[in-house]
């Protein structure tokens, strides 16, 4: 047994992911449209509260940039115009990942609440039909937070079996951890091509 990363790129995590969307597409042809509309409109609301532990993740850059500043201050007031400019590059070169993360976010999330949950379905209806660009937007690690976030949206059937699976990942690393989740991942399989 291996130890890994709880989540991130290795095939465990893969091999349960795989198993996770399913279970979270079939959940979402099943979902209220309320409940999905509700689930985006909170995480629309609630995205700004992340962005102190973005701030504070980025700190040694925000540091960098102030000592740049002001061992560099005298040169730069000379360039009166572009000062403002070049704090403007600095911060966006900072918190572009951040920045780009966010409104995608933001997006995915609006074209969910104004379709009423009809593109997360028609999105899930591809996937789970195995049309590859469906496929390939909803395994993007850009998407897994939206996903993520959408899981209490879920029926409680497929809510409760997708926190199941994600709770055996987690117990992975312990005992007959790992051979339980494959296990459990290869009888879902077994199960839903029978």
């Amino acid at each position: 047994m291996t130890k890994r990363i709880l989540l991130g790129n290795n095939d465990l995590w893969k091999k349960t992911y795989g198993v996770l969307i399913d279970i979270f597409c079939c959940g979402i042809l099943e979902a209220e449209s309320k409940k999905i509309v509700l689930g985006s409109i909170i995480s629309i609301l609630t995205t700004p509260t992340t962005w102190p532990i973005v701030i504070f993740k980025r700190t040694i850059h925000l540091v960098i940039l102030a000592t740049f500043w002001f061992f560099f201050s005298s040169v730069l007031s000379n360039l009166k115009e572009f000062e403002a400019l070049f704090i403007a590059i600095a911060l966006v070169a900072i918190f572009y990942r951040d920045i780009y993360k966010e409104i995608t976010e933001l997006l995915l999330f609006f074209l969910i609440t104004i379709t009423s949950g009809g593109f997360l379905r028609w999105l899930c209806k591809g996937y789970l039909n195995d049309a590859l660009l469906r496929q390939e937007f909803l395994t993007n690690p850009e998407v897994e937070p939206v996903i993520a976030s959408l899981v209490p949206s879920l029926p409680d059937k497929y809510d409760n079996e997708y926190d199941s699976f994600m709770q055996l990942y987690f117990n992975s690393n312990k005992k007959d951890g790992e051979k339980l989740l494959i296990d459990s991942i290869e009888k879902y399989w077994n199960e839903k091509n029978a």
